[in-house]
């Protein structure tokens, strides 16, 4: 999404949480290959869809996933004790 492109994708587990159908791609039914086909063939043709999706893409990526984001929210969890108990892959 941070990438400016509209997704074709299945709305199984979190993906409806990321991706709104019509917004920031188009959501198929799951083992549809036809409607996911037609997903993909319209975000080719459809250049004012696509032009419309990629900015809202970038926008929901900064907004959500952005760094300023993500900083706030380690600074949150640092506050709550919940980091200093995290060694990560890095350890300590």
């Amino acid at each position: 999404m941070a990438a400016a492109t509209p997704v074709p994708a299945t709305p199984v587990g979190a993906i409806p949480e990321i991706i709104e159908n019509g917004i920031h791609g188009v959501l198929v039914r799951p083992r549809d290959a036809v409607a996911l086909a037609d997903a993909i063939d319209t975000l080719i043709k459809d250049r004012r869809s696509l032009k419309r999706m990629s900015k809202a893409c970038v926008e929901r990526a900064r907004v959500r996933y952005g760094a300023a984001r993500n900083a706030t929210k380690a600074v949150i969890l640092e506050r709550v004790g919940v980091a200093s108990n995290y060694q990560g892959s890095c350890g300590k």
